[in-house]
């Protein structure tokens, strides 16, 4: 262990050069936060949770808005679309710019639940802002370009 890392250099300083590197510094409080933020947001990206309700209550103590967006999700995952769709409205009423992926992520499932209750126009207006937005992930653009094909339905092989 630590005990024997004397002798251990010294065995090996003919051989190689031996370098003990340096005590990482603690994280700040702040730092620690955003760790945990972040680790939380990751955990709900991934969506495979055996706590969903739990999960939820930390997303929404967390208040932002790609929080909102992961708990719309675990909703429309879970049978909630109208709850989800709820979510993600108020998400995209306020500033969602950040970080710089979420805004097409966020309209592309707006338009799915828009068109899940029946709101086409709606759903259309949300595709299309995918499309025009100056960058969108390739994954948003693909979910925006099919909701204007057909409308946006939960069984694979419903037609529009």
């Amino acid at each position: 262990g630590v005990d024997e890392l004397a002798a251990v250099r010294a065995a090996l300083e003919p051989h190689a050069q031996v370098e003990v590197p340096a005590r990482q510094p603690e994280l700040s409080e702040a730092a620690m936060r955003e760790v945990r933020e972040r680790s939380l947001l990751d955990v709900a990206m991934r969506g495979d949770v055996e706590d969903p309700a739990g999960l939820l209550g930390q997303l929404r103590a967390l208040g932002t808005p790609e929080a909102g967006y992961h708990e719309a999700n675990i909703l429309l995952a879970h049978g909630h679309a109208a709850e989800a769709l709820e979510k993600l409205v108020s998400v995209a009423t306020g500033d969602f710019q950040e970080p710089y992926y979420l805004p097409g992520f966020v309209l592309a499932r707006l338009g799915e639940l828009q068109d899940l209750a029946g709101d086409r126009q709606a759903a259309l207006r949300a595709y299309r802002g995918v499309l025009a937005l100056d960058y969108a992930p390739p994954e948003a653009v693909e979910t925006a370009q099919a909701g204007l094909e057909r409308p946006f339905s939960l069984s694979p092989d419903a037609e529009g």
